[in-house]
C-alpha cells in the first residue's frame, strides 16, 4: 500500500517514486487508473499515472475489467453490500513503439470500457 493525498502534488511525485521502487523489485502492483470509485455505473476518464509509470520502468499492464463494484462497496461507505461482481482479465498490454503516454492511456481506457460494455450485457 502505498498512500496518497489527494491533490498534494509532492505526494503524487512520491508516490510514483515509491511505485517505482517495487516495480524494479519485480513486485506487481494494483492501481485504480480513474482515482476514485465511479457512482455513474460505468468507469470515468483515466489518469495517466499508472501508464506513465509503466511505460517509464517498461513494464507490462495487465487490465483487470470489475462491473458491479460499485453496488459491492458503494462510495462513502465501508461496509459491503450483496452484489455479483464480474471479473474479466485481459491480455497484457505494452506501450507500443512511438505511441505517447497519452496514446496508452486512452488505448487501455477504451479496451477497458468496451469490455466494461460487454460485461454490463451479459445477463449470466
Amino acid at each position: 500500500y502505498i498512500p496518497i493525498k489527494r491533490g498534494d502534488r509532492e505526494s503524487h511525485r512520491l508516490a510514483l517514486e515509491a511505485s517505482a521502487g517495487w516495480l524494479k523489485k519485480n513486485v506487481s502492483m494494483l492501481f485504480f487508473p480513474e482515482g476514485t470509485r465511479s457512482t455513474l455505473g460505468k468507469p470515468k476518464e483515466f489518469k495517466i499515472g499508472a501508464f506513465k509509470l509503466a511505460a517509464d520502468n517498461q513494464t507490462s499492464i495487465l487490465p483487470v475489467v470489475l462491473h458491479g463494484a460499485g453496488k459491492l462497496l458503494k462510495k462513502g461507505t465501508l461496509a459491503p453490500h450483496a452484489s455479483v461482481l464480474k471479473i474479466k482479465v485481459l491480455p497484457q498490454v505494452d506501450l507500443a513503439p512511438g505511441e505517447s503516454v497519452h496514446e496508452f492511456t486512452k488505448r487501455v481506457e477504451t479496451l477497458i470500457h468496451q469490455e466494461h460494455a460487454l460485461l454490463a450485457q451479459d445477463r449470466t
